[in-house]
């Protein structure tokens, strides 16, 4: 069922831009904890596949900062367990259920999609149920295996037409997702194929496998069923179709009562967030305002975190008009939630505790990796400063071997750090980023060369 795109990404760290006012040594500080430029400066020299450059040694400190204060919390005996604070970290979570259970009120309960309905949308033809056999055809591949994956299609489809098992076709499948749905693809509407294989396709009459059709994918013989055989499906395809149009009209209506309105500047602000979110991450510029309240520089860096990894490298090539798009789509999900809100809609005890079962697990995985236990700290350090201090060192550790392997450089939990960093005093140094820079570039030059491979190959 198609619901209102509630984006529930990772990713992001979160910084300060605050003038630095410590020691020049000092490339960053939290929480009464300082790294220095030169300890930073080892850590990134020993470790030869991390760049050495301003932006991946801000990313390093800002991690340093997040990592130290999450720690030294945990050492005095927080165990950030607090029900409002996982509301508040976890709050994509909880807004898409609270959103999920507004729109199954609003729209869901209101299609109620006919039969005949169904049969029309079928007979039109916008959009098919479809299966395909596939034999795959890459770059790599001779002209004499790309020949073999042809006779291989021609052979299965002979055999098809002979009033052969499709199942037994399908075993063939090269095409694993739809092999282990039984060789169907499902419905696909008119444009989200290859135009060869949309003309085949939606050229067959109901019941009928085509000839083998070539596309750049390789080779297909494309089967449309007959809607008695796929009614249910097909149903909930149309029925998802009447859902997105209802959501689309919902939210144009919402932007135009809310009187939503672009600010001059606004897709200017909007780059320069995307192309440093650390630095805009607490900006109350307004790029867009509407009735009883305003969209900020803030509350987009906000949504950037969550936002999916290929939208967010979309950004880079995006036109003003796509920004724009993107920035419209993010104020409606605020305002749907909000209206969800107005309307009386929760959590459940039940759902709050799925969401808290993932968080609880997040921290239990940070804990592991930093080798963080709050019982042996207690016991080996009696007082809560030991207790940070000794935590400190911890990051120390994990940082450097973080570098060295980036799979283990585990981020603290998406707004945890937002929230931790707002209750200490904190800073990061550009100047100190500078000197690390400097001072890494030569501590890796002065490190003696890798020993050239010996001839004849690996040593065992």
């Amino acid at each position: 069922m198609t619901r209102w795109i509630w984006m529930l990404g990772v990713a992001g760290l979160l910084g300060c831009e605050d003038a630095f006012v410590a020691h020049v040594d000092t490339v960053a500080r939290a929480d009464g904890a300082e790294l220095k430029v030169n300890r930073l400066a080892e850590i990134v020299a020993a470790a030869p596949d991390i760049p050495i450059d301003h932006d991946v040694i801000e990313l390093l400190a800002y991690r340093w900062a997040e990592l130290t204060t999450f720690a030294r919390r945990i050492a005095a005996g927080d165990s950030l367990l607090d029900s409002a604070l996982i509301m508040h970290v976890m709050w994509p979570n909880v807004r898409g259920v609270v959103v999920d259970s507004f729109h199954t009120l609003l729209i869901d309960e209101k299609i109620d999609v006919q039969p005949s309905q169904v049969d029309s949308a079928f007979r039109a033809g916008n959009m098919r149920f479809l299966g395909h056999i596939l034999r795959r055809v890459t770059d790599s591949m001779t002209a004499e295996e790309k020949a073999a994956q042809r006779a291989t299609a021609e052979r299965i489809h002979r055999r098809l037409v002979d009033g052969g098992s499709w199942d037994a076709a399908n075993r063939e499948n090269d095409d694993e997702l739809a092999r282990n749905q039984g060789g169907m693809l499902g419905v696909v509407t008119r444009g989200a194929t290859v135009p060869r294989f949309e003309n085949a396709a939606f050229a067959l009459p109901a019941g009928d496998i085509s000839n083998v059709v070539e596309t750049q994918f390789g080779y297909h013989i494309i089967f449309r069923p007959r809607l008695d055989n796929v009614r249910e499906p097909f149903t909930e395809a149309v029925r998802s179709v009447f859902s997105q149009r209802l959501d689309s009209l919902y939210e144009d209506e919402l932007l135009v009562a809310r009187g939503v309105e672009f600010r001059p500047g606004a897709v200017a602000a909007i780059r320069e967030a995307y192309q440093a979110p650390l630095r805009h991450r607490r900006s109350t510029k307004v790029l867009a305002g509407y009735r009883n309240g305003a969209f900020t520089v803030r509350d987009f860096v906000r949504w950037l975190q969550i936002l999916p990894p290929q939208i967010r490298q979309q950004l880079v090539v995006a036109d003003d008009a796509q920004l724009l798009d993107l920035a419209r789509s993010l104020i409606t999900r605020e305002l749907i939630f909000v209206q969800a809100d107005s309307a009386g809609i929760r959590i459940t005890p039940e759902q709050f505790r799925v969401i808290a079962d993932g968080y609880r697990r997040q921290l239990t995985e940070l804990e592991r990796a930093l080798e963080l236990d709050p019982d042996s700290l207690a016991k080996y350090r009696p007082t809560v400063p030991e207790r940070q201090d000794l935590a400190t060192v911890l990051v120390d550790q994990f940082l450097e071997r973080g570098v060295k392997d980036t799979r283990q450089l585990i981020p603290v939990p998406p707004f945890l750090a937002d929230s931790l960093m707002e209750t200490v005093d904190w800073e990061v140094s550009q100047s100190g980023i500078n000197r690390v820079v400097e001072r890494a570039a030569a501590l890796r030059a002065a490190l003696p060369a890798a020993p050239a491979p010996k001839p004849g190959g690996d040593t065992p």
